[in-house]
């Protein structure tokens, strides 16, 4: 029992609902050593007494001794780790488990530094725990779409700086478009501002119906092609208002985003921007049930073979030359 503070589970209700998360206690009430993680994982990937793909009659699971993996009374054995972020992992599962709590908790980001000397691992298994974390909260949210049939969806370009770009001659900048409404917020990192290429991302990440607007000259300037085509958005120039009337989604996300990446990601690769980027967002568009977020991170393992991760990539990182990826 590593985590067993000799006191009941409870948390804090802030006020705040964004300030609100899961307790050290709560933790460790529902996770009190690998073997709950296992079954915890087992079970949301396939159900309580799920159907053997071999024999299939629903029976009774049991676990191999000395093994993660289950086996049917039929001699079917499955693996609930197998293809998913703790695929041929040799962290204990309590450890990623917690890991995904400080994710969860945090407002900041997570240091890599910070959780090698509270894991007490090394800095090649915290490097690689925290990449397949964030691929992890990208894959949750792969197929959510922005925006409302009849409602308007914010659209903007910017730029980020203070990142790494391997390229001789290179600015240390980057930029990305998001797509926003009141609820969530979705970001794709460009390379060259195209207008084919922003429509693109545009059509992948709105839903159908949806009103695509911005208050951004550059913005709307870029998808007309410089006014040589007509642009696929509509340009409010709310920045002209003294008092808008509803708050900016994108600049709330930047002010939370561009912080951590000044004080803890110093200098991060251009092609895994977009991957901090999925870990803020997914905190951001829970931030009005943030006691939820970690419950959100576990409810669901997706499979994360070299093909999804490919996929993945592709849905959220364009190149420099302007193209998208296409996905194995």
């Amino acid at each position: 029992m590593v985590f067993d503070l000799g006191y009941p589970p409870h948390n804090t209700h802030n006020p705040r609902p964004g300030y609100r998360g899961t307790s050290l206690q709560e933790f460790h009430a529902a996770f009190p050593d690998n073997e709950a993680c296992l079954r915890h994982i087992f079970e949301t990937r396939y159900g309580q007494c799920p159907t053997c793909p071999n024999c299939r009659k629903p029976k009774k699971w049991y676990r191999i001794s000395g093994t993660t993996r289950f086996q049917h009374p039929c001699g079917k054995a499955i693996s609930p780790r197998g293809q998913t972020l703790f695929h041929n992992s040799q962290i204990p599962l309590q450890l990623w488990f917690y890991t995904m709590l400080h994710f969860a908790n945090s407002h900041e980001g997570v240091n890599t530094g910070f959780l090698q000397r509270h894991l007490g691992v090394s800095q090649t298994h915290v490097y690689a725990m925290t990449r397949k974390t964030r691929m992890h909260l990208a894959a949750l949210d792969q197929l959510n779409k922005v925006g409302e049939a009849g409602k308007q969806v914010l659209v903007r370009l910017e730029k980020l700086l203070g990142v790494n770009v391997k390229v001789p001659g290179g600015q240390n900048r980057a930029s990305a478009l998001f797509v926003a409404d009141s609820e969530q917020i979705q970001s794709t990192v460009v390379g060259r501002a195209r207008r084919s290429l922003l429509r693109m991302i545009i059509q992948r990440k709105v839903c159908t119906g949806a009103i695509p607007v911005t208050d951004c000259s550059w913005t709307y300037r870029a998808l007309s092609d410089y006014g040589r085509r007509r642009s696929v958005v509509e340009l409010l120039p709310t920045f002209m208002l003294a008092k808008p009337d509803s708050p900016d989604p994108i600049r709330s996300f930047l002010l939370h985003f561009k912080r951590p990446m000044i004080n803890n990601y110093r200098r991060v690769d251009k092609d895994y921007l977009w991957l901090y980027l999925k870990e803020f967002e997914f905190r951001f568009n829970r931030r009005q049930r943030s006691q939820e977020i970690f419950g959100d991170m576990i409810s669901a393992f997706p499979v994360l073979t070299s093909p999804v991760r490919q996929q993945l990539a592709d849905w959220n990182f364009a190149d420099l030359l302007g193209k998208v990826r296409r996905a194995p």
